[in-house]
């Protein structure tokens, strides 16, 4: 498997665990626009130290360390990145209520 494709599986993963935590617990998560964009904010801080985390990772030994971290790391990252995405999204959407 590429390097690409194994991106794109996690993007996937990560996008239908943050879609299904979204439907499923509706109440959950930031409502107003600041809290989502800051939820947005903390979900790319902490993505930025994931790489840095990886490496370690992988550096320290066997394969299952490498495994361990895309699953432990990488797809909780994403789906972070992903479920404050649409929290924002569900904020914005919340400001068109008010215009009927």
């Amino acid at each position: 498997m590429t390097a690409s494709k194994l991106i794109s599986l996690y993007c996937l993963g990560g996008a239908g665990l943050a879609f299904w935590l979204l439907v499923r617990f509706p109440r959950f998560g930031p409502k107003s626009i600041v809290r989502a964009a800051a939820a947005v904010l903390a979900a790319f801080i902490v993505a930025a130290f994931v790489p840095l985390l990886l490496e370690a990772s992988i550096a320290a030994g066997e394969r299952t360390g490498g495994l361990i971290a895309l699953l432990g790391l990488v797809l909780p990252t994403l789906t972070a990145i992903f479920w404050s995405a649409a929290c924002l999204l569900r904020a914005f959407c919340g400001l068109l209520t008010g215009m009927r």
